[in-house]
């Protein structure tokens, strides 16, 4: 038997979070580090998330919901609070026109204190 090359990615399935904010029932996805690829099954359409856009989709997965996944993020990147909000509203609206996000509660963030 072959030796498992230590640096190959695992396919694993991530539950969902707790919150309304959830990968549509359509959607496979790898996580590959710094890459997280996405397959939409009806579709067809095939998606490769780097970086800062990896570590969005992991946040808003694991969490469930975008206000709990702002604040994650917040304190993972050095980043003014009110811009990594709209960028994080707008990449969840982006992925939820592809059909790769679905949100039970629709509703959009709310302001607070720190941005």
């Amino acid at each position: 038997r072959a030796a498992a090359d230590a640096n190959a990615a695992r396919i694993v399935i991530q539950e969902d979070g707790s919150g309304p904010v959830v990968p549509a029932p359509t959607v496979l996805f790898a996580d590959f580090g710094d890459t997280i690829l996405l397959g939409e099954a009806i579709s067809g359409g095939s998606y490769a998330l780097k970086d800062v856009g990896a570590d969005m989709w992991r946040a808003v997965v694991r969490s469930g919901e975008l206000e709990a996944a702002w604040v994650s993020l917040r304190d993972q990147y050095a980043v003014d609070g009110a811009t990594l909000r709209r960028d994080l509203q707008a990449f969840a609206e982006r992925l939820a026109a592809r059909g790769l996000l679905q949100d039970s509660a629709a509703e959009p963030f709310q302001p607070d204190q720190d941005g």
